[in-house]
């Protein structure tokens, strides 16, 4: 028996165990889309577009849970016929789509085996045999959710009809229990095949173990689906209302966060080319910025026969050093201007003198009539 407080205290920790996992997924996926648009250049595959599906899917079921959780907090025990409903409705519809998002990244990820380890053709019919076969059961599962019961609004608002006929619970939960294996099974597949075969490779040892921690993910996966698989096996029997929405809740947490694995794991393959290419643009604006500072000063240091720290020293003060034989600071500040865009064809940033202008002009004198 649920009562009311247990129900309400899990409504939080759903909420903070959905959100973060999303966010870490959606951002992968944000890296993969940028990797393989603009960093490889290569042609796009069906692996890019069912991942691409899923995480509109995964989005879509955290919304969807979120909806529920919300609808959840306005469950009042004196009211339960106008509150219970809604609630109900939205925890029983994200748990049978979790079906679709869970098995689609898969099928994803399947087809990025299948193209980057180039299996023999039995072992590639077999892959996608299995993934095609998952995603076809969990569509017949996600249907199964809405016509197991006469009419379908009877499955989460009996007080409104009363009279409505459903399946035994337990078929479609032992349905869902058969799914939830296999899906389990489709991980450790992902996880221990990629491994074998990077194994047998002549590569680094460090590469060898890198390439198949990326993959490990899938044993993540494997062990979310096995606790999942147990939660699904507490709705056996006839629960309570209270109950079917606090399970219900459990296993949309635990289906968030296998759902975030899932795809984090179809994204992590095409992820380090974006860090590879983020480092090298990175290297390469700093190394652009130090070589502008660098002829800044030494165009300063060659003008006023001075030391670069010097030179720098002196203009940034508006000082006129001795025995360079100009006549005022306006006149030092015009030729060093005018001898930096002569010997590196562009002009000096005039922030690093004093009272520089966007104009490339002192404040007070015109260069013109100096240089």
């Amino acid at each position: 028996m649920v009562d009311q407080r247990t129900l309400m205290g899990i409504i939080k920790p759903a909420s903070a165990a959905t959100w973060p996992f999303t966010a870490v997924s959606t951002s992968l996926f944000g890296m993969r889309a940028v990797s393989r648009m603009y960093i490889n250049r290569s042609a796009l595959g069906w692996d890019d577009l069912v991942v691409s599906i899923s995480w509109i899917l995964n989005i879509s079921r955290a919304a969807f849970f979120q909806k529920g959780l919300d609808s959840t907090k306005h469950v009042r025990p004196d009211a339960l016929p106008t509150t219970i409903p809604a609630a109900a409705f939205w925890i029983v519809f994200v748990d049978a789509w979790a079906f679709l998002s869970i098995a689609l990244p898969k099928l994803g990820l399947g087809i990025l085996i299948v193209r980057i380890f180039k299996p023999q053709s039995w072992l590639k019919i077999t892959i996608m045999g299995l993934c095609i076969t998952l995603n076809l059961l969990a569509i017949v599962g996600f249907i199964m959710t809405f016509v197991q019961c006469n009419p379908a609004a009877g499955q989460w608002d009996l007080f409104k009809h009363p009279q409505t006929r459903c399946w035994p619970r337990d078929v479609a939960l032992i349905y869902a229990c058969s799914v939830s294996g296999l899906s389990a099974f489709t991980d450790i597949a992902f996880s221990i095949y990629p491994g074998v075969v990077v194994w047998g490779l002549q590569m680094p040892s460090w590469k060898k173990l890198s390439t198949m921690a990326l993959m490990s993910l899938g044993l993540v996966c494997f062990a979310i689906a096995v606790v999942k698989l147990k939660s699904n096996t507490l709705l056996l029997g006839d629960p309570d209302v209270n109950k079917l929405i606090y399970e219900g809740i459990r296993i949309g947490i635990w289906n968030s966060i296998e759902n975030d694995f899932v795809l984090s794991a179809a994204c992590l393959p095409a992820v380090p080319p974006f860090f590879r290419a983020s480092k090298l643009l990175a290297k390469k604006q700093f190394t652009s910025l130090s070589r502008r500072t660098y002829v800044s000063i030494n165009s300063f240091g060659r003008m006023s026969g001075r030391d670069d720290a010097q030179a720098m020293e002196l203009a940034s003060n508006g000082e006129l050093p001795s025995g360079a034989g100009y006549k005022s600071k306006d006149e030092l500040w015009c030729h060093g201007r005018k001898q930096a865009e002569t010997d590196t064809k562009s002009s000096i940033d005039t922030n690093q003198l004093q009272s520089g202008t966007k104009s490339g002009k002192h404040p007070s004198h015109d260069c013109s009539n100096n240089v």
